[in-house]
């Protein structure tokens, strides 16, 4: 079967996805969803908010143990099953899991944390469609957003874990009661949840014919 027809027919259940995205993880799908205003009309996600998707077809063997390392670090993948198979297992590895599945049923996972692949195969032959989000797209955006509003992203996860880090050590070294370390630390963990929010406010004010910062020039 033909992978754009397989998109284009299943568009309501890529929708659904989605809503269901934004009810569990709702920072991620914002994220990305926050991709959307900066692509060009004739280049739109292929799958509600998810913006790729892979078209496995006809499979009756064991797939190979694999984890996606392009994808969003903490992205989470949308798998859905059909054919005339009976039944087939998901093995999630690192946690130990062999989640059993029929044709169209639908599992979101980690994909780029979790080593997956499918097994036991059963009654016939299965095919699968795997929505995902890879990293470099965000990263394109935060350019993209950058270059309009001159607000830029103040590091990664692993720069406030270092500053949570050296909140620490300065709270031991300068003997802060328990309540002051406390809501130091809580103001470190809350700090992403605010660059998420900053984001979105410097989306939503974009001025792409006056771009922030700079006066209009009198004549």
């Amino acid at each position: 079967m033909n992978v754009i027809w397989v998109l284009f027919l299943n568009q309501n259940l890529f929708q659904h996805f989605s809503d269901v995205l934004h009810l569990l993880e709702p920072q991620m799908y914002i994220s990305y969803k926050s991709i959307k205003p900066f692509l060009l009309a004739d280049v739109q996600p292929s799958c509600g908010v998810w913006y790729t998707a892979a078209l496995n077809q006809n499979m009756v063997t064991d797939g190979e143990p694999h984890f996606d390392h392009n994808n969003y670090y903490c992205g989470l993948n949308a798998v859905t099953g059909w054919g005339d198979y009976t039944g087939a297992k998901l093995i999630l590895w690192q946690l130990g899991l062999a989640i059993e599945n029929r044709s169209g049923d639908a599992i979101m996972f980690l994909g780029r944390i979790l080593t997956h692949n499918s097994v036991e195969i059963q009654g016939g032959a299965r095919s699968m469609v795997d929505a995902f989000v890879h990293q470099a797209p965000l990263r394109w955006k935060d350019e993209q957003l950058e270059a309009l509003t001159r607000y830029k992203r103040k590091g990664s996860l692993g720069a406030f874990k270092k500053e949570k880090g050296k909140g620490k050590k300065q709270a031991r070294d300068e003997d802060l009661d328990d309540a002051e370390n406390a809501e130091n630390v809580e103001n470190v963990e809350g700090q992403q949840d605010m660059d998420t929010d900053r984001e979105l406010d410097a989306m939503y004010t974009l001025k792409l014919e006056e771009p922030a910062g700079e006066e209009e020039e009198e004549d």
